[in-house]
């Protein structure tokens, strides 16, 4: 990404990058010191740990043997979710990484930056590994954008999902769309950020 904006920035043409990690993702592995960067110990019980499947959906049930995650005590997903939070700062190092260089090539003030995630992931809630439930832990993810005309230092509770990102897009670029888009689903992130909280609802799946 950062070969790509100093290719970029050479041209003096708008561009758009696409940058995808692989983590923060099941094994979990990552180099140090960021292995070793949170205290198991530390690590406070989910209130949902011990949550009983009996009498829930049938695919919660087969999930639960196809990661047959039922032997693992506290003490085992305390080391398991401190690698985790070593690995989301793992990412957020790199994602600094790409930021400053932005800054660094006086892109930052005409870029808009939007940060977000396929997934949420269990990570020993309700004994689970994965992703394969709509509970929120499961089916929430991160959503941050930055840039111009985006305001400023405010969080909008207005539920919203990854399909609204295609007319977000769209929106920054001033692009009109295309005859067969014109059905898509979704609303401009930018137009529900400046519209304040609203009672939305979003299909998860």
């Amino acid at each position: 990404t950062i070969e790509l904006l100093d290719a970029h920035v050479q041209t003096d043409q708008p561009f758009m990058i696409f940058t995808s990690f692989f983590g923060p993702h099941f094994p979990y592995a990552v180099p140090a010191p960021y292995d070793t960067m949170y205290d198991p110990t530390q690590v406070e019980r989910w209130i949902n740990f011990d949550e009983s499947f009996h009498n829930k959906p049938l695919i919660q049930q087969k999930e639960m043997l196809r990661w047959n995650a039922g032997h693992l005590t506290w003490p085992d997903w305390q080391r398991v979710i401190a690698h985790y939070w070593g690995y989301c700062s793992y990412i957020d190092d790199q994602i600094e990484r790409i930021m400053r260089h932005l800054n660094a090539l006086n892109l930052a003030q005409n870029t808009v930056v939007i940060y977000t995630s396929d997934h949420g992931e269990h990570l020993g809630a309700r004994g689970f590994f994965g992703k394969f439930t709509m509970y929120d832990e499961s089916a929430a993810v991160p959503l941050i954008v930055a840039g111009p005309d985006v305001p400023q230092g405010c969080a909008v509770d207005t539920p919203v999902s990854l399909v609204d990102c295609h007319p977000t897009v769209m929106d920054a670029v001033a692009a009109d769309p295309h005859d067969d888009d014109v059905d898509f689903p979704g609303t401009s992130l930018w137009q529900l950020a400046k519209s304040g909280n609203q009672d939305r609802t979003v299909f998860s799946e």
